[in-house]
């Protein structure tokens, strides 16, 4: 009879956690749950890019908005730090009359693309916790045990 150790248990799926994290859904599309990371793909996706369409890119900013970006979870959204990037960087350099995507949108709108990239960011944590230790991590961990 084997005793197995907590020290014994394979890693969890990093690769696939990260993948997922760069691109929603991806993780799920490497571990073979090929329709569960589409709909990610499509759902979380979406609603970045829309948060991003509604909004422009000025929703995403870490300077004046971190509580959105850290604690609210846009960082989940591996495509959020180069959107922010892209931001700082073009930041300094606008003209606002000429770039109105620099420039927090008026009224509701800029937190409505917020809000959107907030939630989408959100639900990708949860994709990724569940590429990391979902059906697919229990049922490889089973395998490996026998």
């Amino acid at each position: 009879m084997s005793h197995s150790k907590p020290d014994d248990a394979p890693p969890p799926h990093v690769g696939p956690a990260i993948a997922g994290w760069l691109v929603p859904g991806l993780g799920h599309l490497l571990l073979g749950r090929t329709r569960q990371g589409l709909w990610l793909l499509a759902a979380i996706g979406g609603l970045w890019v829309a948060g991003l369409l509604i909004g422009g890119i000025s929703v995403i900013d870490h300077q004046n908005e971190s509580e959105w970006f850290v604690r609210a979870g846009q960082v989940f959204v591996g495509p959020s730090l180069g959107v922010n990037a892209l931001h700082q960087a073009l930041k300094p350099h606008a003209d606002p009359a000429e770039s109105a995507a620099l420039v927090p949108s008026l009224g509701r709108v800029h937190e409505q693309g917020v809000l959107f990239t907030g939630l989408a960011g959100l639900l990708n944590l949860l994709a990724i916790l569940d590429a990391l230790f979902g059906p697919a991590a229990r049922s490889e961990q089973r395998e490996q045990q026998t």
